[in-house]
């Protein structure tokens, strides 16, 4: 929960001063909350279990992902979005659900997991259950 408030902390403020700046490019939020089935359902999201999937490598770690059909989609649809981003300066693609640009008002983010998903305003709510470092 420590780490969730610090991580999470810092990259709201990062998008929200990135979203401030008027002549800025667009800014993009996600949270990484797929569960690898290994040791027995723990750690769970831990920092920085994203990396293989970003990199489409998750075979290649399979002692933290598990490998498998299950993470090799994931990996495909995050790797996917990175090129993009890179490629276009846009993440959103045909497999996932549109994501769009973060904003002061609504905070969109990407919930990377099984089923992929945005959300608006969950880190405001994550981090007020969080208890303060």
């Amino acid at each position: 929960m420590l780490g969730g408030r610090r991580f999470r902390q810092s990259a709201v403020a990062l998008c929200d001063a990135r979203a401030r700046q008027v002549q800025g490019a667009p800014v993009f939020n996600y949270l990484f909350r797929w569960r690898t089935r290994l040791f027995e359902d723990r750690p769970g999201a831990f920092h920085p279990a994203c990396l293989p999937f970003v990199f489409d490598n998750t075979e290649l770690c399979s002692q933290a992902t598990g490998g498998g059909r299950r993470a090799r989609r994931l990996a495909a649809r995050m790797s996917h979005a990175w090129a993009e981003f890179a490629r276009t300066g846009r993440p959103s693609h045909d497999d996932l659900p549109d994501w769009p640009a973060y904003t002061l008002e609504e905070r969109p983010l990407m919930l990377f997991d099984d089923e992929c998903r945005v959300a608006r305003q969950l880190d405001a709510r994550l981090l007020s259950v969080l208890p303060d470092d």
